[in-house]
């Protein structure tokens, strides 16, 4: 590349094609999606302009890049704060400071050369050496020169900039291969732990630390109803409403949208959390309003339910899930694992895009190509399915013989007639039935306190007995899975058949 008679490193036509360029205003204003306000940069013609960008305070600094093309680069970087979001134009900004610059005064040397020679350069110059980070910069970049008529490129030239090559990749690959969905043992674990500490007989909430209380309510509303770290991070106090009863109290959440495709008023999404694990709201909302000291992260919204920015939610969700042995596991894995329960259980595409917050229902399209087929729901919902029945690994292997099970006291003994089918003699709790909040027999396959007697034809017995009554709700929905008295009976059968498998040693630990 020839040096200008300036000392540029560039072309001397690029340096004419830059210089109808406007001024820079005198103040920039951009507006702050998280705190939801206008946010203003004054003096742009200094070297470093900061930005509130998810409660976060960043700095861009423009000393490195020549200085002929500073005023492009602000100019293009003031025209993304009005058409993208906050973090799409700072990853764009960062990604263009990561290359050469030489490379980035090629990319401008299209504005030198007539549109019909912009392919070919960029395909053997450009695309080898960049990723789509910044394929995507520099190509946002050009457009921005397409607008202000840079050189050759005017509005004209937009399609062909657009339509300029990048690296193929398939963004659902892991929803494909099934990486990111949650097993059954990982449910379990969530599941198992929600419940005890929710369970007012076997933890007080009022010694529960506060730092585990906001990471149990964010676990509970990620894995629930698939929330986005901003969105969580998002909710206020008054977005929490919580309707006491005689017994008991409904929890419902309200927020809003995220990642919408126009630049709408935001939607608002209701919510109600499970009656089983509405405590750990309640207990979280009485902290929050009576003046108990709370933690709140710098940068958090004032009134903020959780006092957390975006990043303090991932952080404080990773904590807990690696507590669980979940290590690994994050908020978009939870939204994807959502998404796909969905599906599995006969949602349409209009209903998946209502409870994911979706603008367009083709989104969802992935999860409905790697749902298993009507044939295999109703197989697994009878736990013969060969597919899942190897899934779930065996969280615990404790049992108890026929002798003890005799000699235990009476409360401790197990029996019940759920959906009319006499059971008992399956196994010992050691809390004591009459103490369990749950619903006995149906909820103590995979309890923690559950020891189940080792006579396996007991529990073949129970599977047998069950198996009618799950094809009975089947067959009177016909595929509408959403029964809560369907999914837990579907729930008790898989964990029946592997203890079944554990008895006979059976049972796949790999």
């Amino acid at each position: 590349m020839q040096r200008s008679q300036s000392g540029f490193p560039g072309d001397a036509r690029l340096l004419e094609a830059l210089a109808p360029l406007p001024p820079l205003p005198s103040v920039i204003r951009y507006w702050d999606d998280f705190a939801d306000c206008w946010r203003t940069i004054r003096n742009p013609e200094e070297n470093v302009w900061s930005l509130d960008i998810n409660g976060v305070h960043l700095e861009f600094e423009f000393s490195c890049f020549d200085k002929e093309i500073v005023k492009l680069i602000k100019l293009w970087l003031i025209g993304c704060t009005s058409e993208l979001a906050c973090m799409t134009f700072s990853m764009y900004f960062h990604s263009l400071k990561r290359l050469d610059q030489r490379l980035i005064l090629t990319v401008l040397d299209f504005s030198t050369i007539p549109p019909l020679g912009l392919t070919d350069k960029w395909e053997h110059e450009i695309l080898p050496v960049c990723g789509n980070h910044q394929l995507n910069a520099l190509k946002s970049l050009l457009l921005f020169c397409c607008g202000q008529s840079v050189g050759f490129l005017s509005n004209d030239s937009r399609p062909r900039i657009a339509s300029l090559r990048q690296h193929p990749v398939d963004k659902y690959a892991r929803v494909r291969s099934g990486d990111v969905f949650l097993d059954l043992y990982e449910d379990r674990k969530i599941i198992d732990f929600l419940d005890t500490l929710n369970d007012a007989s076997s933890h007080d909430l009022a010694h529960t630390k506060t730092p585990l209380l906001i990471s149990a309510c964010i676990l509970c509303i990620c894995y629930q109803f698939a929330m986005r770290p901003k969105q969580i991070a998002k909710l206020k106090v008054e977005h929490l409403k919580i309707f006491n009863f005689e017994n008991t109290a409904s929890v419902q959440l309200r927020f809003f949208r995220g990642k919408q495709r126009k630049s709408t008023a935001p939607i608002p999404m209701l919510r109600k959390i499970k009656r089983e694990w509405t405590n750990l709201f309640v207990e979280l909302h009485r902290r929050r309003t009576t003046g108990q000291a709370f933690p709140q992260s710098p940068g958090a919204l004032a009134d903020s339910l959780f006092g957390l920015t975006p990043a303090g939610v991932v952080t404080s969700l990773a904590r807990l899930t690696a507590e669980l042995g979940l290590d690994g596991r994050s908020s978009t894995d939870f939204r994807h694992s959502a998404a796909q329960r969905m599906v599995d259980a006969g949602a349409t595409q209009e209903e998946l895009a209502e409870y994911m917050g979706h603008s367009w229902s083709m989104t969802g399209l992935v999860y409905f190509e790697s749902s298993p087929t009507q044939a295999e729901r109703v197989n697994r919902a009878l736990a013969i399915s060969p597919i899942y029945s190897k899934i779930e690994r065996i969280a615990r292997s404790r049992t108890i013989s026929t002798e003890d099970l005799s000699n235990a006291l009476p409360a401790h003994q197990i029996g019940g007639m759920p959906h009319g089918i006499p059971i008992a003699g399956i196994g010992m709790c050691t809390l004591g039935q009459g103490l369990c909040a749950k619903n006995p027999v149906l909820s103590c396959y995979g309890c923690d306190r559950f020891l189940a007697v080792q006579n396996s034809k007991i529990h073949e017995e129970v599977r047998d007995g069950l198996r009618p009554v799950v094809l009975q709700f089947y067959n009177a929905s016909r595929g509408e899975s959403y029964s809560p008295a369907y999914s837990q009976l579907q729930d008790v059968l898989e964990r029946v058949e592997h203890v079944i498998d554990e008895l006979n040693g059976g049972v796949d630990n790999e």
